[in-house]
């Protein structure tokens, strides 16, 4: 899932965030070894990364592609299932 503005996230209802959790969780029980990104609440962005309130711009799409990068090879560097966990922190420039 990419990130929002934060002017996106401060409308989205609790109800709307708890059936989000229920659906990956669902999907997470019957596809187990796929990987959800959560990039929703990702640190680094600001209104300057995105075109709209939910649509990345290119500059915001080339961060984001760099944090998925970085999950990619940790994931291949650790063999293990990052599950996804919907209040997980994910901050750009770990290099």
């Amino acid at each position: 899932m990419p990130p929002f503005s934060e002017g996106f996230i401060k409308y989205f209802s609790k109800k709307k965030i708890d059936e989000l959790r229920y659906i990956v969780k669902d999907a997470q029980k019957k596809y187990p070894d796929v990987v959800f990104f959560d990039g929703w609440k990702a640190e680094g962005f600001s209104d300057l990364d995105f075109a709209d309130s939910s649509h990345l711009n290119f500059k915001g799409a080339a961060k984001f592609s760099t944090m998925l990068n970085d999950v990619i090879e940790e994931l291949e560097s650790n063999k293990r299932n990052l599950r996804w966990n919907f209040e997980r922190k994910i901050s750009i420039g770990r290099r």
